[in-house]
C-alpha cells in the first residue's frame, strides 16, 4: 500500500471512529510527533512518519488520536519513541485499518 493510500484509509478510519471531521497531517521531520489540536472548528491530528515504519505506533497513534477527540482533550507533541521493530506489511497494514 503507498503511503498516500495509508495516510488517506487512517484518516477515514479516525473520523468513522470519531464520528467527526478532522484533518491529518503527517509529519515528516519528527517522526515520533503525536499531537491532536481541538482549538479549531476541525480537530487537527498531526503523526509522525515512523507511522509508516511501525505498526504499532500507527495503531496507538490512531487510538489515542480518537480517544483524544471523543474526550476533547487536546495533547501536544507527547515524544513517543517506538521500539524498533519490522517495518509494516501488507497483512499488518490491512489488520490496522479494519473496522474496531
Amino acid at each position: 500500500m503507498e503511503n498516500q493510500q495509508f495516510v488517506q484509509r487512517l484518516h477515514d478510519k479516525i473520523e468513522r471512529l470519531t464520528e467527526g471531521r478532522i484533518d491529518l497531517e503527517i509529519d515528516i521531520e519528527d517522526g515520533s510527533q503525536l499531537r491532536v489540536e481541538l482549538e479549531r472548528e476541525t480537530p487537527l491530528v498531526v503523526l509522525g512518519s515512523n507511522i509508516f515504519e511501525f505498526s504499532g505506533f500507527a495503531r496507538m497513534c490512531v487510538e489515542y488520536a480518537v480517544e483524544s477527540i471523543r474526550k476533547q482533550r487536546p495533547h501536544r507533541n507527547i515524544g513517543i519513541s517506538p521500539v524498533a521493530g519490522p517495518q509494516l506489511t501488507e497483512r499488518e497494514t490491512t489488520s490496522l485499518l479494519e473496522v474496531s
